[in-house]
Protein backbone atom coordinates (compact mmCIF):
# COMPACT_ATOMS: atom_id res chain seq x y z
CA UNK A 1 0.00 0.00 0.00
CA UNK A 2 2.96 2.21 0.85
CA UNK A 3 4.22 1.77 -2.62
CA UNK A 4 1.07 2.61 -4.47
CA UNK A 5 0.84 5.83 -2.11
CA UNK A 6 4.30 7.04 -3.43
CA UNK A 7 3.66 6.23 -7.08
CA UNK A 8 0.94 7.86 -9.00
CA UNK A 9 -1.45 6.35 -11.37
CA UNK A 10 -0.55 9.18 -14.08
CA UNK A 11 3.36 8.80 -13.74
CA UNK A 12 3.08 4.54 -13.71
CA UNK A 13 1.06 4.89 -16.93
CA UNK A 14 4.17 6.73 -18.32
CA UNK A 15 6.63 4.94 -17.18
CA UNK A 16 5.12 2.05 -18.88
CA UNK A 17 3.98 3.33 -22.08
CA UNK A 18 8.07 4.39 -22.21
CA UNK A 19 8.88 0.98 -21.76
CA UNK A 20 6.53 -0.63 -23.95
CA UNK A 21 9.28 -2.79 -25.55
CA UNK A 22 9.65 -4.79 -22.47
CA UNK A 23 6.06 -5.94 -22.65
CA UNK A 24 6.50 -7.08 -26.61
CA UNK A 25 9.39 -8.79 -25.59
CA UNK A 26 7.51 -11.14 -22.74
CA UNK A 27 4.71 -11.81 -25.32
CA UNK A 28 7.91 -12.84 -27.76
CA UNK A 29 9.23 -14.75 -24.89
CA UNK A 30 6.02 -16.33 -23.78
CA UNK A 31 5.73 -17.64 -27.23
CA UNK A 32 8.67 -18.84 -27.37
CA UNK A 33 8.26 -20.53 -24.04
CA UNK A 34 4.74 -21.81 -25.10
CA UNK A 35 6.11 -23.50 -27.86
CA UNK A 36 9.47 -25.41 -25.92
CA UNK A 37 6.73 -26.37 -22.89
CA UNK A 38 4.08 -27.26 -24.91
CA UNK A 39 5.76 -30.61 -26.15
CA UNK A 40 6.15 -31.95 -22.74
CA UNK A 41 2.44 -31.73 -21.49
CA UNK A 42 1.61 -33.12 -25.35
CA UNK A 43 -0.07 -37.04 -24.19
CA UNK A 44 -0.23 -37.52 -27.70
CA UNK A 45 -3.14 -39.75 -28.80
CA UNK A 46 -4.90 -42.10 -26.01
CA UNK A 47 -6.65 -45.81 -26.91
CA UNK A 48 -9.28 -46.26 -24.15
CA UNK A 49 -10.72 -49.45 -22.73
CA UNK A 50 -13.41 -50.88 -20.41
CA UNK A 51 -12.95 -53.84 -18.60
CA UNK A 52 -15.06 -55.70 -16.03
CA UNK A 53 -13.09 -57.89 -13.87
CA UNK A 54 -13.84 -61.55 -12.82
CA UNK A 55 -13.33 -61.92 -8.89
CA UNK A 56 -13.00 -65.11 -8.05
CA UNK A 57 -15.30 -66.22 -4.97
CA UNK A 58 -15.14 -68.91 -2.28
CA UNK A 59 -18.44 -70.55 -0.98
CA UNK A 60 -19.18 -69.69 2.56
CA UNK A 61 -18.93 -73.42 3.22
CA UNK A 62 -15.54 -73.65 2.16
CA UNK A 63 -14.26 -70.31 3.53
CA UNK A 64 -12.50 -71.84 6.91
CA UNK A 65 -10.86 -74.71 5.34
CA UNK A 66 -9.75 -72.53 2.30
CA UNK A 67 -8.76 -69.69 4.48
CA UNK A 68 -4.69 -70.97 4.47
CA UNK A 69 -4.83 -71.80 0.98
CA UNK A 70 -6.67 -69.15 -0.92
CA UNK A 71 -5.28 -65.46 -1.95
CA UNK A 72 -7.04 -62.39 -0.53
CA UNK A 73 -5.35 -60.47 -3.40
CA UNK A 74 -7.55 -58.10 -4.81
CA UNK A 75 -8.08 -58.42 -9.12
CA UNK A 76 -7.87 -55.05 -9.63
CA UNK A 77 -4.16 -54.68 -7.44
CA UNK A 78 -3.32 -57.66 -9.78
CA UNK A 79 -4.42 -56.36 -12.60
CA UNK A 80 -2.27 -53.01 -11.93
CA UNK A 81 1.01 -54.78 -10.67
CA UNK A 82 0.90 -56.67 -13.99
CA UNK A 83 0.42 -53.76 -15.95
CA UNK A 84 3.86 -52.25 -14.85
CA UNK A 85 5.64 -55.80 -14.19
CA UNK A 86 8.63 -57.00 -15.55
CA UNK A 87 7.03 -59.71 -17.20
CA UNK A 88 5.16 -57.59 -18.96
CA UNK A 89 7.13 -55.69 -20.50
CA UNK A 90 9.49 -58.84 -21.49
CA UNK A 91 6.71 -60.25 -23.50
CA UNK A 92 6.23 -57.02 -25.21
CA UNK A 93 9.69 -56.49 -25.92
CA UNK A 94 9.27 -59.90 -27.22
CA UNK A 95 6.93 -58.92 -30.18
CA UNK A 96 8.92 -57.18 -32.61
CA UNK A 97 5.96 -55.37 -34.16
CA UNK A 98 5.60 -53.86 -30.53
CA UNK A 99 9.10 -52.88 -30.54
CA UNK A 100 8.85 -51.04 -34.27
CA UNK A 101 5.56 -49.13 -33.39
CA UNK A 102 7.13 -48.21 -30.11
CA UNK A 103 9.90 -46.95 -32.04
CA UNK A 104 12.45 -48.44 -29.08
CA UNK A 105 16.05 -49.00 -30.46
CA UNK A 106 18.26 -50.15 -27.36
CA UNK A 107 21.46 -49.66 -28.98
CA UNK A 108 20.98 -46.13 -30.04
CA UNK A 109 21.81 -44.02 -27.01
CA UNK A 110 21.06 -39.88 -26.37
CA UNK A 111 23.72 -37.83 -26.06
CA UNK A 112 23.53 -37.53 -22.70
CA UNK A 113 24.07 -41.27 -22.21
CA UNK A 114 27.03 -40.84 -24.29
CA UNK A 115 28.81 -37.87 -21.87
CA UNK A 116 28.13 -39.55 -19.42
CA UNK A 117 30.03 -42.80 -20.43
CA UNK A 118 33.03 -40.85 -21.44
CA UNK A 119 33.16 -39.19 -18.32
CA UNK A 120 32.54 -42.31 -15.87
CA UNK A 121 33.67 -44.73 -18.03
CA UNK A 122 36.50 -43.08 -19.60
CA UNK A 123 37.98 -40.15 -18.06
CA UNK A 124 37.77 -41.55 -14.78
CA UNK A 125 37.09 -45.44 -15.08
CA UNK A 126 34.52 -45.66 -12.79
CA UNK A 127 32.63 -49.56 -13.11
CA UNK A 128 30.12 -49.14 -15.94
CA UNK A 129 26.50 -48.39 -15.16
CA UNK A 130 25.13 -50.37 -17.99
CA UNK A 131 22.34 -50.41 -20.64
CA UNK A 132 18.48 -50.34 -20.60
CA UNK A 133 17.44 -53.49 -23.29
CA UNK A 134 14.16 -53.36 -24.86
CA UNK A 135 12.05 -54.73 -21.59
CA UNK A 136 13.65 -51.92 -19.35
CA UNK A 137 12.26 -49.29 -21.76
CA UNK A 138 8.59 -50.39 -22.34
CA UNK A 139 8.55 -50.37 -18.80
CA UNK A 140 9.09 -47.53 -17.90
CA UNK A 141 7.12 -46.55 -21.02
CA UNK A 142 4.23 -49.09 -18.96
CA UNK A 143 4.87 -46.94 -16.15
CA UNK A 144 4.65 -43.49 -17.30
CA UNK A 145 1.73 -43.95 -19.64
CA UNK A 146 -1.09 -47.11 -18.58
CA UNK A 147 -3.68 -45.38 -16.71
CA UNK A 148 -5.61 -47.64 -14.91
CA UNK A 149 -8.52 -46.53 -12.80
CA UNK A 150 -12.32 -47.96 -11.81
CA UNK A 151 -15.71 -46.44 -13.55
CA UNK A 152 -16.90 -45.81 -9.71
CA UNK A 153 -15.59 -46.45 -6.32
CA UNK A 154 -15.54 -50.04 -5.44
CA UNK A 155 -16.79 -51.14 -8.84
CA UNK A 156 -15.37 -54.05 -10.84
CA UNK A 157 -15.71 -52.04 -13.84
CA UNK A 158 -12.20 -50.43 -14.87
CA UNK A 159 -10.78 -48.14 -17.95
CA UNK A 160 -7.65 -48.86 -19.26
CA UNK A 161 -6.09 -46.05 -21.50
CA UNK A 162 -2.67 -46.09 -22.90
CA UNK A 163 -0.83 -42.42 -24.53
CA UNK A 164 1.37 -42.54 -27.35
CA UNK A 165 2.99 -39.42 -29.25
CA UNK A 166 2.49 -40.97 -32.50
CA UNK A 167 -1.23 -42.02 -34.51
CA UNK A 168 -2.11 -45.28 -35.12
CA UNK A 169 -0.04 -47.00 -32.22
CA UNK A 170 -1.89 -46.62 -29.22
CA UNK A 171 -4.92 -48.74 -30.02
CA UNK A 172 -3.06 -51.92 -31.31
CA UNK A 173 -0.51 -51.69 -28.44
CA UNK A 174 -3.16 -50.86 -25.96
CA UNK A 175 -4.75 -54.33 -27.57
CA UNK A 176 -2.05 -56.47 -27.06
CA UNK A 177 -1.03 -54.96 -23.27
CA UNK A 178 -4.71 -56.11 -22.16
CA UNK A 179 -4.02 -59.74 -24.09
CA UNK A 180 -0.57 -59.73 -22.38
CA UNK A 181 -1.67 -59.24 -19.52
CA UNK A 182 -4.77 -61.35 -19.18
CA UNK A 183 -2.30 -64.20 -19.95
CA UNK A 184 -0.09 -63.54 -17.18
CA UNK A 185 -3.42 -63.54 -14.75
CA UNK A 186 -4.09 -66.77 -15.93
CA UNK A 187 -0.59 -67.99 -15.60
CA UNK A 188 -0.39 -66.98 -12.01
CA UNK A 189 -4.40 -68.35 -11.26
CA UNK A 190 -3.31 -71.57 -13.27
CA UNK A 191 0.14 -71.89 -10.91
CA UNK A 192 -2.10 -71.13 -7.86
CA UNK A 193 -4.86 -73.47 -8.21
CA UNK A 194 -2.19 -76.50 -8.99
CA UNK A 195 -0.59 -75.74 -5.90
CA UNK A 196 -3.15 -76.06 -3.66
CA UNK A 197 -4.58 -78.99 -5.83
CA UNK A 198 -1.27 -80.99 -4.49
CA UNK A 199 -1.57 -79.61 -1.00
CA UNK A 200 -5.33 -80.72 -1.02
CA UNK A 201 -4.09 -84.08 -2.15
CA UNK A 202 -1.28 -84.53 0.15
CA UNK A 203 -4.06 -83.74 2.91
CA UNK A 204 -6.13 -86.26 1.69
CA UNK A 205 -3.66 -88.68 2.08
CA UNK A 206 -2.91 -88.19 5.25
CA UNK A 207 -6.06 -87.48 6.95
CA UNK A 208 -7.83 -90.03 8.58
CA UNK A 209 -11.05 -88.46 9.68
CA UNK A 210 -13.87 -89.36 7.40
CA UNK A 211 -15.70 -85.93 7.51
CA UNK A 212 -12.69 -83.58 7.09
CA UNK A 213 -11.79 -86.10 4.14
CA UNK A 214 -15.51 -85.81 3.09
CA UNK A 215 -14.44 -82.00 3.00
CA UNK A 216 -11.26 -82.48 0.97
CA UNK A 217 -12.43 -84.20 -1.15
CA UNK A 218 -15.33 -81.30 -2.35
CA UNK A 219 -12.72 -79.34 -2.37
CA UNK A 220 -10.83 -81.01 -4.73
CA UNK A 221 -13.47 -81.05 -6.80
CA UNK A 222 -14.61 -77.83 -7.19
CA UNK A 223 -10.56 -76.46 -7.54
CA UNK A 224 -10.70 -79.06 -10.35
CA UNK A 225 -13.59 -77.17 -11.83
CA UNK A 226 -12.09 -73.84 -11.25
CA UNK A 227 -8.60 -75.05 -13.21
CA UNK A 228 -10.35 -76.62 -16.33
CA UNK A 229 -12.21 -73.16 -16.26
CA UNK A 230 -9.06 -71.07 -15.94
CA UNK A 231 -7.55 -73.23 -18.52
CA UNK A 232 -10.63 -72.78 -20.93
CA UNK A 233 -11.81 -69.34 -20.49
CA UNK A 234 -10.93 -66.44 -22.10
CA UNK A 235 -10.57 -63.79 -21.80
CA UNK A 236 -10.17 -65.28 -18.08
CA UNK A 237 -9.20 -62.19 -15.87
CA UNK A 238 -12.26 -59.83 -17.22
CA UNK A 239 -14.36 -59.58 -20.01
CA UNK A 240 -14.28 -56.67 -22.85
CA UNK A 241 -16.76 -54.00 -22.56
CA UNK A 242 -15.38 -51.84 -24.92
CA UNK A 243 -12.44 -53.09 -26.49
CA UNK A 244 -9.45 -51.11 -27.18
CA UNK A 245 -10.33 -47.34 -29.59
CA UNK A 246 -7.95 -44.88 -30.01
CA UNK A 247 -9.06 -41.32 -30.32
CA UNK A 248 -8.42 -39.08 -33.71
CA UNK A 249 -7.44 -36.15 -31.70
CA UNK A 250 -4.59 -35.31 -29.67
CA UNK A 251 -4.47 -34.65 -25.76
CA UNK A 252 -2.76 -31.91 -25.29
CA UNK A 253 -3.57 -28.15 -23.92
CA UNK A 254 -4.30 -25.44 -26.08
CA UNK A 255 -1.16 -23.58 -27.45
CA UNK A 256 -3.25 -19.85 -27.16
CA UNK A 257 -4.32 -20.62 -23.51
CA UNK A 258 -0.73 -21.78 -22.09
CA UNK A 259 0.47 -18.28 -24.23
CA UNK A 260 -1.75 -15.96 -22.62
CA UNK A 261 -1.21 -17.36 -19.11
CA UNK A 262 2.56 -17.22 -19.63
CA UNK A 263 2.13 -13.66 -20.92
CA UNK A 264 -0.28 -12.79 -18.15
CA UNK A 265 2.55 -13.58 -15.66
CA UNK A 266 5.67 -12.37 -17.77
CA UNK A 267 3.33 -9.05 -17.89
CA UNK A 268 3.16 -8.83 -14.10
CA UNK A 269 6.45 -9.06 -13.50
CA UNK A 270 7.19 -6.71 -15.90
CA UNK A 271 5.14 -4.06 -13.85
CA UNK A 272 6.47 -5.00 -11.26
CA UNK A 273 9.43 -4.56 -12.26
CA UNK A 274 8.65 -0.97 -13.25
CA UNK A 275 7.14 -0.23 -9.98
CA UNK A 276 10.24 -0.59 -8.14
CA UNK A 277 12.19 1.35 -10.31
CA UNK A 278 9.94 3.83 -10.38
CA UNK A 279 10.17 3.93 -6.39
CA UNK A 280 13.91 3.20 -6.20
CA UNK A 281 14.47 6.73 -8.59
CA UNK A 282 12.79 8.75 -5.43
Amino acid sequence: MRTMELIDLPTLMRAIRAKWFLYLGGLLVAFVLTGLVLPFLDKGYVAQATLQLRDSETPTQFSGILSSLTSSSDSYNALEAVLTSRSLADRLAAKPEMVKALGIDPQQRSLLSKVREFIEDDLFQLDPMGREDGGDVIRGLLTQKVKLSRAASGSNVVELEFFFRKQGVSQPVLSTIISEADLILRGLRISGLQERLERINSMIESTTADSTRKSLLEMHSRLSAELVSAQSLSPFAFNLIDPAAAANVRVRPSFLLIWLGLTAVLTAFITAFIILAIRGQR
